[in-house]
């Protein structure tokens, strides 16, 4: 069941939603090229540096432009309420409910794979938990939380996850054509795994690509990737973002001071 809607009634486009939602978005990208500041400047005939970060904000606001606005529309086909608390369509899902869900929820996931990794990942692997090792600390934890939280939520389940759902659909739906519970779950499934395998173009530049390493990406990333996945499908997107950086608190900031 999706997040309760207050009104089937059609409304318009909800632009200034949509332009805030590609800000954020546009904010995590800026904070993970800070980021990686460090890695960018020692690369051969690399442009002047404020060339690099346009570039980066000016391909990577298209892509984002197109990601929400279809993640936006496809939601409401499919009668998801995606963001229930930054247009107040549900009088059930208030921001200080989506702290209580968010929180612990991200807390524990982040705390699930520092554990696995430790346990069973680390021994067999050598990758620092986090891709960014290296990099200026400020921006580092500033991009887990905004590119981390925000612009990775916008793409993998406000974009990614309800279009495999409005896909979904199609096999799987009830008698009024909504997705039913199957096909939410098909979706969160997909797009965790997806959410995992995402992550090896980073971690390939740290290690060779291997069986364990692949499976690693997938198990750590995946885990979580189901919670933020069930969060927006049942809490809305909000509530999966702060899920996400209440993760990154976690994957970054505690792991950083503990090593």
């Amino acid at each position: 069941m999706a997040v309760p809607m207050q009104s089937e009634r059609r409304t318009p486009f909800n632009w200034l939603l949509y332009v805030g939602l590609v800000l954020a978005g546009l904010a995590g990208v800026a904070a993970l090229v800070m980021a990686q500041l460090p890695q960018l400047v020692t690369l051969p005939d690399l442009p002047p540096l404020p060339v690099v970060i346009a570039l980066s904000l000016v391909q990577s606001g298209v892509m984002l432009g197109v990601m929400v606005a279809v993640g936006l529309i496809l939601a409401r086909q499919i009668g998801l309420n995606a963001t229930p608390l930054l247009t107040g369509n549900s009088e059930d899902i208030t921001w200080g409910k989506a702290l209580l869900w968010a929180v612990p929820s991200g807390l524990i996931a982040g705390a699930i794979v520092l554990l696995l990794d430790a346990v069973i990942f680390a021994p067999l692997v050598d990758v620092p938990i986090s891709a960014l090792e290296g990099s200026l600390l400020l921006w580092r934890i500033a991009a887990a939380f905004l590119y981390g939280g925000i612009t990775e939520e916008l793409i993998m389940r406000l974009f990614l996850m309800t279009l495999v759902v409005w896909l979904l659909r199609f096999i799987w739906r009830d008698a009024n054509g909504a997705p039913t519970s199957g096909a939410y779950w098909t979706a969160i499934a997909i797009t965790a795994v997806l959410f995992g395998l995402g992550h090896l173009p980073a971690t390939v530049q740290l290690v060779p690509l291997t069986p364990v390493v692949i499976m690693r990406a997938v198990v750590l990333n995946g885990i979580p990737g189901v919670v933020f996945g069930w969060l927006y499908w049942r809490r809305g997107l909000e509530t999966a973002i702060l899920s996400h950086m209440s993760a990154h608190l976690v994957l970054t900031v505690i792991a950083t001071l503990l090593t």
